[in-house]
This record gives C-alpha cells, sequence and structure tokens, in this order.
C-alpha cells in the first residue's frame, strides 16, 4: 500500500489572525501523514517528569526551608498521579495527590511555510494536601506547588516533546473539609511550547485501503546524477537573410582567427583623420 504526498505549499488557506513563518522547516516524520501531536502526549509527558523530578524537588525545597532530612516534618512522597480532564473532581485519599491537566491551546498557532505548525499549550498541575490544621496545610501546599513549580521549569522539554516550559503563576486554596480532616490545594500554571504538532501540506491523497496498516514512508532523496552533454554548435540561420548562414566557431584557436580577421577588417575600412 502506498500513498501520495500533497505538495501545495498553501493548501490550507490562512484564516484572519494566522500567523506565518517563511523559514523553511523540514519535517522530522516521513510518512504521509507527518506529526500529530496531541494534548494527551503534553499531559502524559508532565505527569512522566514530575514523576522522576519531584522527588528530588521534594527534598530541595524542604531542604532550603530548614527542614531537617531525614525527619522531614509532613513532607511525605506523592502517593497517587493523574491526568485528569479537569480538577472538577478531588480526591480525599491517597494524599498527597499530584493531577496534571491541559486547558487547551492559548493563542494562535503558528504555521511555517513548510506546513509545520507550532502550539504554545496552556499546562496545569494541581496538588492536593491533607494537614493537621489549616495553618500546616497551607505550608505544605507551598512546598509542594514549590517543588512542582520548579521541576517543570527546569526540565521544560518534559522528555523531548516540548521546546520550553515557562512557569505562568500559582494559587493556592482550601478545601471542603471531609472525613474530620484539612484538606489544601495548589494550582501551578504553564505554558509549553511544541513544535510541528501538525503538518498542513502532508496526508493522503485517498484513504488507505486497510486504515491499520503501516503506511508507506515517502521515498528520500540521497543522491542526484545530473549529466550535462558538450555539443558542438551548428549552422545558424540568420534572421532576414534567406542564403546567408553563420558558423559557430568550434574551437578556441578558430574564434581567436575570427576575431582577428574581423579586427583587421574594421581597421582596413576605417577613414583617416
Amino acid at each position: 500500500m502506498s500513498y501520495s504526498n500533497t505538495t501545495n505549499p498553501f493548501a490550507v488557506p490562512l484564516a484572519a489572525g494566522d500567523q506565518l513563518v517563511t523559514d523553511d522547516v523540514a519535517s522530522p516524520y516521513p510518512d504521509p501523514f507527518g506529526a500529530i501531536k496531541t494534548g494527551t502526549d503534553l499531559r502524559r509527558a508532565a505527569l512522566d517528569t514530575l514523576k522522576v523530578w519531584m522527588p528530588t524537588y521534594i527534598a530541595e525545597v524542604a531542604r532550603q526551608a530548614g527542614l531537617v532530612p531525614p525527619g522531614i516534618p509532613g513532607l511525605t512522597a506523592i502517593a497517587s498521579w493523574q491526568v485528569v480532564a479537569n480538577f472538577d473532581e478531588l480526591p480525599d485519599s491517597n494524599l498527597p495527590c499530584l493531577m496534571v491537566t491541559s486547558p487547551g491551546v492559548v493563542g494562535k498557532p503558528v504555521r511555517h511555510g513548510s506546513g509545520l505548525t507550532d502550539v504554545i499549550w496552556g499546562l496545569d498541575v494541581y496538588v492536593v494536601i491533607s494537614g493537621q490544621d489549616w495553618g500546616d496545610t497551607a505550608d505544605k501546599v507551598g512546598y509542594y506547588a514549590g517543588a512542582a513549580r520548579a521541576a517543570l521549569a527546569q526540565h521544560g522539554s518534559l522528555g523531548g516533546l516540548a521546546e520550553w516550559t515557562r512557569w505562568e503563576g500559582e494559587s493556592y486554596g482550601r478545601i471542603p473539609q471531609r472525613q474530620s480532616r484539612t484538606l489544601g490545594g495548589a494550582l501551578v500554571m504553564f505554558h509549553t511550547r511544541v513544535r510541528s504538532v501538525l503538518d498542513t501540506d502532508a496526508g493522503p491523497d485517498t484513504p488507505p485501503f486497510d486504515v491499520l496498516a503501516m503506511p508507506t514512508p515517502l521515498p528520500v532523496v540521497t543522491s542526484l546524477d545530473i549529466n550535462v552533454a558538450n555539443e558542438r554548435p551548428g549552422t545558424l540561420n540568420v534572421e532576414g537573410a534567406s542564403t546567408a548562414t553563420a558558423t559557430a566557431p568550434a574551437t578556441l584557436d578558430e574564434a581567436q582567427a575570427l576575431v582577428g580577421t574581423s579586427t583587421s577588417a574594421s581597421e582596413a575600412e576605417a577613414p583617416n583623420i
């Protein structure tokens, strides 16, 4: 099964307000569909990054706050991790809990002349903490929020998916008390730039017969052979004279002789002043 690639560089017209970058960025994906990156990819990459780095940053925040390890009062490892659509349903067990979501694309996508499109996604991290009272809970909320902020801002590639991740702010709040415990939460907000989420000039011309089959990669040009033929000029017809012809010189010696003859004839015809 084979596909043919769409070659029109502006197959999708720019809408009002779209941004077009004219630098030619080549697609890193040789199949006919190009890259298709999603908000799910972003959320999972962020969660994986936090799973790797949060233990280190929780310990560092505690150290800078003057809490002496290993007896860090109340700052325990994250007990549960979730990718969620929103924060409407907050857990009250397996705490501390860290949740990740994305509210969507921020601003207009940026489309390059090659069809590759970059976006900035919003990325939100929510940490739910339990404490003995609100004072204890508020302290923990601040510590965990600081750890999440530093972990993502300092490892903003999210394992290679993103170009950068920028911290945009954070807020804290008290969650209605459940089961005689004081719950608090921190919302940490980021913007993340991801390149080549879509190639608008890619895509097959017709649907494949078997949609589950692996698409045939596009051919890649690795070498180019150019043959140049050096032919002897022929007889040139002089415009306006049906019987007159001019023969082009074939060698350097003939050309020099022809130039010398022309010069001598011009000098002979020149009048004396």
